[in-house]
């Protein structure tokens, strides 16, 4: 919470109505609900952070856990005012499916440990994704983790193109240009 609340307070230093830091990306999560007040009426801390980030111009991106279950049993995937990124399998940056498959998920398909429902705003490719590796050296990891950089990386290169645009603004440039070419299957 004392790094969001840090982010938050960065400002331009050529303009100090906007954010020094845009987009914030987190893989974290914990069990709890959103409760469509900004943590107000549930005593969430950790929503009050989001939401005064998010008012204060920052893109906040978060993972949806990897639990293969609802999206909204766990913060701060449930947030609303969060983009919530789940995974799919992409194995050759195309749409059509032809890419093969790794660790039993299928080119272009939802990824079964993935979690879902309605507070998921969007997919990105997080299985068998190449990354560095604790202790150094590469190779091949899978989770929503791996998505979210994706989009966190989608957002800032929407907002070098657009300066000044809100995180609501941001959050349907990505829906917008998303492409709906892959299976739930």
């Amino acid at each position: 919470i004392c790094g969001i609340d840090w982010v938050a307070r960065q400002r331009d230093p050529r303009d100090a109505s906007r954010p020094r830091i845009e987009v914030m990306s987190m893989s974290l999560r914990g069990a709890g609900a959103d409760d469509g007040r900004c943590g107000r009426s549930n005593d969430d801390p950790l929503h009050r952070a989001v939401c005064a980030a998010v008012d204060a111009g920052v893109t906040v991106v978060v993972a949806a856990g990897n639990d293969s279950t609802d999206a909204g049993r766990w913060v701060p995937a449930a947030y609303d005012e969060a983009i919530t990124v789940s995974a799919i399998g992409d194995f050759d940056g195309v749409a059509g499916g032809r890419g093969g498959s790794c660790r039993g998920t299928a080119d272009d398909r939802f990824a079964t440990f993935s979690n879902h429902g309605a507070d998921v705003d969007i997919a990105a490719p997080g299985v068998c994704v190449v990354s560095t590796l604790p202790g150094g050296g590469y190779g091949t990891m899978s989770g929503t983790s791996m998505a979210t950089p994706a989009v966190a990386g989608g957002a800032a290169l929407y907002l070098a193109r657009r300066p000044g645009a809100r995180p609501a603004q941001v959050r349907l440039a990505l829906l917008e240009a998303g492409d709906r070419d892959w299976a739930l299957g």
